[in-house]
């Protein structure tokens, strides 16, 4: 399949239900890259973030827009702030939460893309049942998430 010209005007990205307290976006999914990647706009509230996890499919690239992140990268912490990118390699463990006192904004680039999916997926099921751990540990292994 070839690319073909998309744009994405503001406001109109699609939301995924709420993970937790964030307010995710999707702006370009992969039936709109060729399965390429995904393009995907977050905010995450103070002191909220993923736990401790390693992506077996895919890079995640974080372009922080406002606030304070702070990443966990195999070995390494690393405070980011507007401007800053990190990249989280597949099969390395990482995790991430906003370390500052105000939402933080990232756009996150999610290569090749199909975890977007799960985001999707992770936000209906713990909307409708956040302590069913066994349910998102499924969830994670049929995306190649393994939570550590």
């Amino acid at each position: 399949m070839s690319l073909q010209p998309l744009v994405v005007k503001a406001g109109t990205a699609r939301p995924f239900s709420p993970i937790g307290h964030d307010a995710s976006y999707c702006i370009a999914d992969g039936a709109a890259t060729a399965g390429n990647y995904a393009f995907v706009e977050q905010t995450v509230p103070p002191g909220e973030g993923p736990p401790l996890h390693l992506h077996t499919r895919e890079e995640e690239g974080f372009y922080i827009i406002a606030g304070e992140i702070t990443f966990v990268v195999a070995d390494k912490t690393i405070v980011a702030g507007p401007g800053d990118f990190v990249l989280g390699p597949r099969n390395i463990p990482h995790r991430f939460y906003n370390s500052g006192n105000v939402p933080a904004k990232y756009v996150m680039v999610i290569s090749p893309a199909g975890f977007e999916h799960f985001l999707t997926e992770y936000g209906d099921l713990i909307a409708s049942d956040p302590t069913n751990k066994a349910a998102i540990v499924a969830l994670g292994d049929k995306y190649g998430l393994q939570f550590l």
